[in-house]
């Protein structure tokens, strides 16, 4: 421990009974809910709760700390969420003593996926890892699956009624809330304070314009960002236990890429109307900051772009789902525009006008329901059109609202039927019927508030417990070297679904890029056609792909920024076998065209063709439904072939073989195998196909920093693949089945084996 920290501990008294550490690492939020929830039962249990990202957390101030609670998620390869990594690597020091965490008496609860092959690895390993520098753990590690019907809060309903069974300071403090009845808890008597304070001044005439037209990417990106300063200024934690310069979220923006905007500059279809899943390529042009010496000047292969979706429904809004009885003004003579229609809604029925201007406090700092005297820090409050405020901050048609709102509601309800079953909803009896009516359908804030029309919840308390507006991921598609450092390419699926009870749903970043009704005849596209040398010529797809393209999408602007991917991709140097899956050859793509990029430079500079010098190696399997309607990229695969980036090495037959034949007809010498799963009489996948290249595959994996990427959707592919990779070691390696799967756990070990899983 630091002095500093010697200092902070003696005048503070941080070994105060009542203190509760509630650390979490989360990637998109759900770790994070639950460490709240954590923290709301313990302040109702008397204690006084700290929750902060491990990577806010001063870890050197851990040997002080009697009691914490850890939550995380796990990423796809077994890894800790980006805002949990420094406080693992600080863990994982071999100079710390054994008996660091000596007085430190811990609980851990993971959530994770069963069909990921690294189930809740993360918290596998902090537990084991707390317990190894002495910490006493006070309750059995508790494992949250998403795949149970009940999802994760299956495990952590029990893990909970265990913890505070033992996690008590002394007779000061109870196991149970100040109320036992586990409905009655969530009345009013043990109401949560809301960390927040609105105050509303009708819109006079001239912010008519402000209020009544829709707001800009930029406005709304403003508001959100003042809004998550306001969320860090009020949260509810010992500052003390605050890492310098930190943010409670603990998010390193040094993995993100400064607030960027950019613009949709084309659309076209990869996909045709038949196919399963609708498919675009969408390239955004990002504003240039090239004067910006804080932006990033590139990106690279596994990167992602972070797109906040705020302003991709506009005039989409009324063919939208998740609107309900709201989408009946769509249309309404008095209404110009759909933009505003959900957030009115809303608003009128928290009681605010929704042409007004609002004022939003830190709760703690507010001291009038007086707009005009209301505080003037800038980190403490801001002002705002109400609409604006919605439309930045909360998914009002997408998300389905969790647990905890419901508790919230309930106190909000006129009706005692509904205040009765939101209680029920909220309670651990309750769980079941809460999923399967909210997250199972994914009933969005605005379809709650048409079944529940006696719910009058206040702004503050729907800023605090509303789902929060989240930027969506996409997994980059180009090479800042090949198509330039503001130039984005990305391999968009429109999300569409329907749930159990029939009620179709679709994403709300994914449909507006990718959906637009038919406006012309089928084409007949030949791709890869060549008459002196019929390469790939099997490529070619005759299916009409462009009629479900958006192109009322182009020229939409966007706020968008790069983000680091979670694990490096192999550098053009590394022999690599690439598997890959749907739109998950998105980075798989980025990575061949960084890698043809650069094997025609040196081409050229060598005035040879198929001379592939410090290029390593590429050896891609595709996998998808039917050749004719989802064979993304086709033409790209074929011309990177022809060009000699995906042939053989120097040109010659990659495992030395005159023919091998495989799914690209006469080309033995390619490098690239698309699987048709669906086109035979037989399912086949890209699992199959590896064990039948075997001889080329282990040709790649022999070398010397060979490496191996998997992207595609979650589920058995990744597993598929690994055992498949087992059984071409074993084939053609001489290992047995042990010493194959101890090889692949060595590249894994050295970040050599790259799963990108969704």
């Amino acid at each position: 421990p630091s002095p500093r920290g010697d200092a902070r501990r003696a005048s503070a008294g941080m070994t105060d009974a009542r203190t509760l550490l509630v650390l979490y690492g989360s990637e998109t939020g759900n770790a994070q809910d639950v460490a709240e929830r954590v923290a709301r039962e313990a302040s109702r249990r008397g204690f006084a709760p700290s929750v902060l990202a491990m990577d806010a957390f001063e870890v050197t101030e851990l040997p002080a700390a009697r009691r914490a609670v850890f939550v995380t998620s796990t990423m796809g390869q077994g890894d800790p969420p980006s805002n949990a990594r420094s406080f693992w690597k600080f863990l994982l020091r071999k100079s710390l003593p054994e008996d660091s965490l000596r007085r430190l008496s811990f609980a851990c609860f993971g959530l994770g996926d069963s069909h990921y092959a690294k189930f809740n690895v993360a918290a596998k390993k902090l537990h084991r890892r707390l317990e190894r520098l002495g910490a006493t753990s006070v309750v059995a590690l508790g494992l949250g699956d998403d795949q149970h019907p009940a999802g994760y809060d299956y495990a952590l309903d029990p893990w909970l009624t265990g913890l505070w069974k033992v996690l008590r300071s002394d007779d000061e403090f109870s196991d149970e809330p100040r109320r036992n009845d586990s409905r009655q808890q969530t009345s009013d008597s043990v109401s949560d304070a809301c960390r927040f304070a609105v105050f509303q001044e009708t819109a006079a005439s001239r912010f008519d314009e402000a209020v009544d037209a829709p707001p800009s990417v930029e406005t709304l990106l403003d508001v959100a960002e003042k809004f998550d300063a306001l969320t860090e200024a009020a949260a509810p934690i010992d500052r003390r236990w605050l890492k310098r310069g930190s943010a409670t979220n603990g998010n390193d923006d040094s993995s993100r890429g400064s607030s960027s905007f950019g613009v949709a500059a084309s659309v076209r279809a990869l996909t045709s109307d038949t196919a399963v899943a609708r498919t675009a390529h969408v390239e955004i042009a990002l504003d240039d900051k090239s004067d910006d010496k804080s932006a990033h000047s590139s990106y690279d292969v596994g990167d992602c772009l972070e797109v906040m979706p705020f302003a991709l429904c506009g005039g989409a809004a009324s063919e939208a789902t998740g609107y309900g009885k709201s989408a009946d003004a769509f249309g309404d003579a008095e209404i110009d525009t759909t933009w505003c229609v959900g957030a009115d809604f809303v608003l009128r029925r928290s009681g605010i006008d929704p042409r007004a201007f609002v004022r939003v406090a830190a709760a703690d700092s507010s001291r009038t329901n007086s707009f005009a005297s209301a505080p003037d820090s800038a980190q403490k409050s801001f002002a705002v059109p109400a609409r604006h405020l919605v439309l930045a901050c909360l998914d009002i048609a997408s998300a389905s609202p969790r647990r905890h709102f419901y508790e919230t509601a309930a106190r909000f309800a006129a009706s005692a039927a509904e205040k009765e079953r939101l209680l029920y909803f909220a309670s651990p009896e309750g769980r079941d019927d809460a999923r399967k009516y909210g997250a199972s359908e994914r009933r969005t804030l605005l379809e709650f508030l048409d079944d529940f029309p006696s719910v009058a919840v206040p702004l503050p308390w729907l800023l605090q417990t509303a789902p929060r507006l989240k930027p969506r991921l996409f997994s980059i598609a180009s090479s800042f070297v090949r198509d330039g450092p503001n130039t984005v390419h990305l391999t968009v699926t429109r999300a569409e679904w329907h749930t159990p009870y029939g009620r179709q749903r679709r994403g709300l970043c994914s449909t507006p890029m990718t959906t637009r009704p038919p406006t012309r005849p089928p084409t007949v596209s030949n791709i890869g056609a060549d008459e002196k040398k019929p390469i790939l010529a099997d490529f070619d797809v005759t299916n009409e792909k462009e009629s479900f393209v958006a192109q009322n999408f182009v020229g939409a602007r966007l706020a968008a920024r790069v983000v680091k991917g979670a694990s490096p991709f192999p550098d053009d140097a590394q022999p690599a076998v690439c598997v890959c899956t749907g739109s998950g050859v998105a980075p798989v793509r980025a990575m061949v065209r960084q890698r043809d990029a650069r094997f025609m430079s040196e081409a050229e500079a060598a005035n040879q063709t198929n001379v592939h010098g410090s290029v390593a190696p590429t050896l891609v399997f595709f996998g998808c439904r039917h050749r004719s309607r989802d064979f993304l990229y086709a033409d790209e695969w074929a011309d990177l072939v022809r060009r000699g980036t995906l042939l053989g090495n120097d040109g010659a037959p990659a495992c030395g073989e005159d023919s091998m034949a495989n799914d690209v007809g006469d080309t033995s010498d390619s490098m690239f195998t698309p699987v048709f799963s669906r086109d035979g009489e037989r399912k086949r996948y890209v699992s199959h196909a590896l064990r039948d290249d075997s001889r080329r595959v282990w040709d790649v994996l022999r070398r010397e920093r060979a490496a191996v990427v998997v992207c595609g959707s979650t589920g058995a592919m990744p597993e598929d693949v690994h055992e498949a990779l087992v059984d071409v070691c074993v084939r053609e390696g001489g290992m047995d089945d042990a010493q194959a799967r101890a090889f692949l756990r060595r590249m894994d070990a050295r970040g050599d084996y790259v799963v990108e899983a969704w």
